[in-house]
């Protein structure tokens, strides 16, 4: 009895001094090798979640009118970081759960969660013609595609960890994915002095693929019928980690679709003294439909990179690349104190910059992480900013 006091009591020790787990296994910088600093002894199971949202075209004025259903001012001030930059939106986001079973060294780490992200990036060529000021007597064109990017999937597999390696086999359905060969973005702005005369014309599609009935998810979201398979390798140490993920066995098949396609014309005549202003707008969607002939979807071959210290001063870097163009990186700083941790993270997306600050604690035998997150479209967020919010948390608990 005493033996087993003193084993719990050294585990509990080590565990309070070897808290410093920032980068999560599981999320967008994700190295299942990372599940050895929750200093599992034998079994520990936990929850994750990590939101953010960050955007350059709506400022805090904006919104706030949104909200209040009031008018909605939009020029050259406001839309200041959409026309130098392009129009820009990410979303990413994962959650799920998990276990870590450590068995003579060999860890079995089994977990669901749903992740992914989305982004919208139009260049500054079309948000010129949108919002920025036009001469008189000039053309301007523009066509963009795949302005629209969607990659969120649910997952099942299970990982094996050994050393500084491990390899993963997961099942993935596509939940929401974008078709890039029907997503595109059209503007068109032409105007004269004699007659005085103004036209812009702009159009939109975008069509999402999915595995699932998105009219009744919450009953399906856990039917894997139509998954692929595919796989991720992994290396990492105290100090250093490479992951690659979504290496794609067999491809998952979509079995729904839903089309959404925008139009808008906005004509301005003078004669004399008599001005015509004349605007439509329409949003169609199609209802959600079953696809004859399911699609193949394969997600895109993601990258991850760590770069970190340890105790009792905390600092890291980290970066994610997916090979469709979508990109994460972060680098914090902070203290770790045993029981405690506190520190404050810098990263950075294609939409913007997000500053966070983060605490967690360790109660022997159960480690928490909680992330506030504010995100902007410049680095000092200044003036005209375009405000985004993000929030993280991860929970383990057991031996």
């Amino acid at each position: 009895m005493k033996n087993k006091i003193l084993t719990i009591t050294v585990l509990s020790l080590i565990s309070v001094l070897s808290f410093s787990m920032i980068i999560q296994p599981f999320s967008s910088y994700g190295n299942v090798v990372l599940v050895k600093e929750d200093m599992t002894a034998l079994l520990k199971v936990g929850a994750f979640a990590d939101i953010e949202l960050s955007q350059n075209f709506l400022t805090m004025d904006n919104l706030n009118a949104l909200l209040n259903e009031e008018e909605l001012i939009i020029n050259t001030e406001t839309m200041k970081s959409a026309i130098n930059n392009g129009l820009k939106a990410f979303f990413n986001a994962n959650a799920g759960t998990y276990a870590h079973l450590n068995l003579f060294g060999f860890r079995f780490v089994p977990y669901l969660r749903i992740d992914g992200n989305l982004s919208l990036s139009i260049p500054k060529t079309v948000s010129n013609i949108l919002f920025g000021e036009t001469n008189i007597g000039e053309t301007n064109e523009s066509t963009v595609t795949n302005f629209l990017k969607t990659n969120i999937t649910m997952n099942l597999g299970s990982s094996i960890v050994f050393e500084k390696f491990y390899v993963g086999v997961n099942l993935y359905s596509p939940i929401a994915f974008s078709d890039q060969n029907s997503t595109y973005a059209y503007a068109y702005y032409t105007s004269s002095a004699s007659p005085s005369y103004a036209e812009l014309n702009i159009q939109a599609q975008a069509r999402i693929l999915s595995s699932y009935n998105l009219n009744n998810i919450e009953n399906e979201i856990f039917n894997f019928q139509n998954s692929g398979i595919s796989l991720e390798l992994g290396f990492g140490t105290d100090n250093f980690g490479i992951a690659v993920r979504n290496i794609t066995i067999s491809p998952a098949k979509a079995t729904y679709v839903i089309a959404i396609r925008s139009d808008g014309k906005v004509n301005y005549t003078a004669e004399g003294t008599n001005l015509t202003l004349d605007a439509t707008y329409n949003i169609y969607n199609s209802p959600l439909s079953y696809l004859t002939e399911p699609v193949n979807v394969i997600p895109p071959i993601q990258i991850t990179g760590y770069f970190k210290g340890q105790n009792p001063l905390m600092w890291g870097v980290a970066g994610s690349y997916w090979l469709d163009g979508n990109w994460m990186a972060k680098g914090y700083a902070g203290f770790n104190l045993g029981l405690l941790k506190l520190y404050y993270m810098l990263g950075m997306n294609p939409a913007g910059y997000a500053h966070t600050i983060g605490f967690g604690f360790n109660l022997f035998f159960a480690n928490a992480d909680l992330k506030l997150t504010a995100t902007t479209d410049q680095f000092i967020p200044i003036g005209q900013t375009t405000p985004g919010i993000g929030i993280a948390f991860t929970f383990s608990g057991g031996l």
